[in-house]
């Protein structure tokens, strides 16, 4: 699947829309956006980052990519 697809794919519903738009506004690197996207495979993890984004004021590409992947292998960890 390429990159693009993964975005649109996520833009169907109103939380991963909002969630785009707010990855957007950290980083227009579409790599960026869609590894995120990657990690955040369900509305808990999506709801979650969104809600981190949105109560920092200056979160940064490197935040946001920790915060997904911490997000990643607490539901891999679950899953055992």
């Amino acid at each position: 699947m390429i990159l693009k697809e993964i975005i649109q794919r996520e833009e169907k519903n109103d939380l991963g829309k909002s969630l785009v738009q707010e990855l957007y506004k950290i980083s227009d690197d579409e790599e960026f956006v869609a590894g995120v996207l990657l990690d955040v495979q369900n509305d808990n993890d999506k709801r979650e980052l969104l809600d981190y984004i949105i109560s920092k004021k200056n979160v940064s590409f490197e935040q946001i990519i920790i915060k997904s992947l911490y997000l990643s292998k607490q539901r891999d960890n679950q899953q055992i």
